[in-house]
């Protein structure tokens, strides 16, 4: 099937994501800009017609903006989470543990269910997460922390796929350039890579380092700063320290024992 023909049944027919991942952006381009603003806005209905009833915090939020329709892009901005969202939970959950009420936090914004995760053996933000990983359809991102509290995105694993190979797609160039990333997303090239942080963990440049590393190199041809994965402990005991010294509050930080054993290694590497 040609690649207009394609066009035609995605943009007029279709809305499943791998057919969409399938088209180039040299394809994505020449689309008519008309087509492509219809194209959104019924994927916009659709999408606000799936999830609208099974995302709470998304259902509180179009209750709360009265939205009852998507007409126009400008009907979807009142629905964006704000970034504070993904980190609306008590910090006192991180800090205590209670792994079950995050999971149950965090089962409100996903349309995923979090209800039977097994969190019992789990004694750190890492083990929650390596839990998540295991359980779910979920491949958690989180952020740096710098603002002393983690956000906590719950994006799939399919989402995750379907994001670094969107990436990869920025290597396709325009007009007589070369399209290298038709040769790396097929697999026929290979290149090398230098990633100045850690090799893995579950920050959101971590994901795309492995996530880059199993389809365009390998570990042999990947190079990292650190070879250990980022701690999610570390980073939001680092963040929680930076709030407490800014407040003059440090000396009333309490730090469990074991976690103040993996900030002072991982400050060590």
């Amino acid at each position: 099937m040609s690649a207009e023909k394609n066009v035609d049944q995605i943009i007029d027919y279709e809305s499943d994501g791998d057919a969409l991942m399938a088209l180039s952006n040299r394809v994505w381009w020449t689309i008519a800009q008309d087509r492509v603003d219809a194209f959104q806005i019924r994927l916009l209905k659709q999408r606000f017609a799936d999830l609208g009833e099974r995302i709470p915090t998304l259902s509180k939020l179009i209750a709360l903006q009265q939205v009852v329709k998507i007409n126009t892009l400008d009907d979807v901005v009142p629905l964006l989470l704000q970034h504070s969202a993904y980190k609306s939970y008590p910090m006192t959950l991180l800090e205590k543990g209670k792994f079950k009420q995050l999971t149950q936090w965090l089962d409100k914004l996903t349309v995923h269910d979090l209800s039977q995760v097994d969190v019992a053996d789990c004694r750190s933000i890492d083990d929650w997460f390596c839990a998540l990983d295991v359980q779910t359809p979920l491949a958690i991102n989180h952020s740096t922390g710098t603002t002393g509290k983690l956000s906590i995105i719950p994006r799939s694993k399919v989402e995750a796929n379907r994001f670094a190979t969107s990436s990869l797609k920025n290597f396709e160039g325009f007009g007589d350039e070369p399209n290298y990333a038709e040769k790396l997303l097929s697999g026929q090239q290979k290149i090398n890579m230098i990633y100045p942080s850690y090799r893995g963990g579950r920050h959101a440049g971590n994901r795309m380092f492995r996530a880059l590393v199993d389809r365009i190199c390998s570990p042999k041809t990947s190079f990292a700063l650190y070879e250990e994965d980022m701690s999610a402990d570390v980073a939001s005991l680092a963040g929680r320290v930076r709030t407490a010294e800014a407040k003059g509050d440090l000396d009333k930080l309490e730090i469990a024992p074991e976690l103040l054993k993996k900030f002072n290694a991982s400050v060590s590497l």
